[in-house]
């Protein structure tokens, strides 16, 4: 892995296309380990990204543990069809991919961006818009329902499809 860090300068892209199948995940984790900063991993449009998150933590697990480096967070921009700000969908697992995305942008924390080609086409939100995407709420706040509803509308929810529950 410093071999290949050492002949790619930084911030440009190493193609990784000749490594073992097996293998991949460990390149990437190692090329993090080396050089923890945000890294974006571009995966074929038809690969299980869950399973190579799965594979990718765990050789991270291994490979920071030793040295004491945390854990970064790890995120995936989805295909472009799953993407609930562009498409009416009410797949929640898209949803909150989306939003530990934009979280972990706002937060400034270190990542690993796992996406496709197709997905990399599309404009992510400009970060000054970042703040009508979250609505903070803490173990003991009050707040009105109205207060809520108001702000999902900002959000972009069809407040008609909003749920009460009690």
């Amino acid at each position: 892995f410093k071999r290949l860090l050492t002949r790619t300068p930084s911030g440009e892209p190493t193609d990784i296309d000749n490594i073992d199948r097996e293998l991949v995940e460990l390149a990437v984790a190692g090329m993090y380990a080396l050089d923890p900063k945000p890294l974006i991993w571009v995966v074929g449009e038809n690969e299980n990204i869950d399973e190579k998150i799965a594979r990718l933590k765990l050789w991270l697990k291994w490979l920071l543990a030793e040295k004491g480096t945390p854990l970064p967070a790890i995120e995936a921009y989805l295909r472009p069809f799953e993407d609930p700000y562009i498409n009416d969908t009410d797949n929640l697992r898209a949803a909150a991919s989306k939003a530990r995305l934009l979280a972990t942008f706002k937060e400034g924390r270190e990542f690993i961006l796992v996406t496709t080609l197709s997905a990399l086409n599309l404009e992510i939100e400009d970060p000054a818009e970042h703040s009508r995407f979250f609505l903070e709420l803490e173990a003991g706040m009050e707040t009105g329902r109205e207060d809520i509803i108001e702000q999902l509308t900002r959000m972009g929810a069809d407040v008609d499809e909003v749920i009460t529950y009690r």
